[in-house]
């Protein structure tokens, strides 16, 4: 029998996780790094397509019963989708269109933005965690953007719980974390890509004329009409107009009618504990290849996901 065994045999309690029977200790703060693609919300159908949806779905819920609802969306969506995009992104400025400068860009641009938080744990899988820098890395500097250049002034943390899968691994519960999504966009918009958000906001604004969305849908006519599961549904001229009027509004404001100012990054998933030098806490944190992230609070019921593994390491 080993030195090492018998070492084991005969340690107090309080040091038994030293033979590796004990869980490994996860209490403590810690400096997370990651990389994101949050480029999805941008690789749609453009800003036209983006309004196309929410009008609909806008349009449908008022006006049909609930039950219906769903099949009434799929049966008008391909036909008020194409000509409301269309209409809108025809009087969009080059810039805008779908593939347009900006878009572009920010496709470009956030399709790699490394992330760095700060982990704390105060109990076995509860804790907290907090977004201090997201960076866009450039073949010149590194563009980076910090919590003081948004709005709020600051990213909210993040409650965290899980639970204990092993002695070396956890797995943590779905959280957001607010990341500001959305005003982190404008920021690279206007910082980064050197555009006039406020200026691109207006010119999507006034790409968005009412009155010649409801001739595209209605075809002069007066209603839309639908059969939906053996039922009648007409929608008046004048519910589509409130039904533009009131996504209109909304769409101004968020980030380019594409992500609420407030969105946030939903994550999960299992974490493997790393204790480097055997003293029974976890030196580094180590997400699972499944580890996601899903970004929040977008237009529409659209919760794209991508990769979110970390690596963590104990301060």
């Amino acid at each position: 029998m080993t030195n090492a065994r018998w070492s084991c045999l005969i340690l107090l309690p309080l040091a038994a996780s030293a033979c590796g029977n004990d869980d490994i200790e996860i209490e403590g703060t810690y400096t997370s790094s990651a990389v994101w693609d949050l480029s999805a919300p941008f690789g749609r159908d453009g800003i036209g397509g983006a309004f196309a949806d929410l009008l609909i779905e806008e349009a449908i819920t008022t006006a049909v019963p609930g039950l219906i609802e769903d099949e009434a969306i799929d049966l008008a969506t391909p036909l008020i989708r194409p000509p409301v995009k269309q209409l809108i992104e025809s009087r969009l400025p080059d810039d805008l269109k779908e593939g347009g400068e900006v878009l572009v860009g920010l496709r470009r641009s956030l399709a790699r933005v490394e992330v760095e938080t700060e982990l704390v744990f105060t109990e076995d899988v509860e804790g907290t965690e907090r977004v201090t820098k997201l960076t866009i890395p450039t073949d010149d500097a590194p563009f980076v953007v910090t919590a003081d250049m948004l709005p709020e002034g600051v990213m909210v943390s993040a409650e965290i719980d899980g639970d204990r899968e092993a002695r070396d691994r956890v797995k943590l519960d779905p959280y957001v974390l607010q990341v500001h999504f959305g005003d982190f966009v404008l920021v690279v918009t206007s910082e980064h890509l050197g555009k006039d958000a406020a200026a691109l906001t207006a010119q999507i604004d006034g790409a968005i004329p009412c009155d010649a969305v409801v001739e595209e849908i209605t075809g002069g006519d007066g209603n839309f009409e639908l059969d939906v599961a053996g039922q009648k549904v007409r929608i008046s001229a004048a519910a589509l107009q409130t039904a533009c009027d009131v996504v209109k509004t909304t769409f101004g404001r968020y980030a380019l009618g594409m992500a609420r100012l407030d969105s946030g990054i939903r994550l999960e998933g299992e974490v493997t504990l790393l204790d480097t030098d055997d003293d029974g806490r976890a030196d580094t944190l180590s997400s699972d290849q499944a580890f996601e992230g899903r970004i929040t609070l977008l237009p529409g019921p659209f919760e794209p996901r991508f990769s979110a593994n970390f690596v963590a390491e104990r301060r």
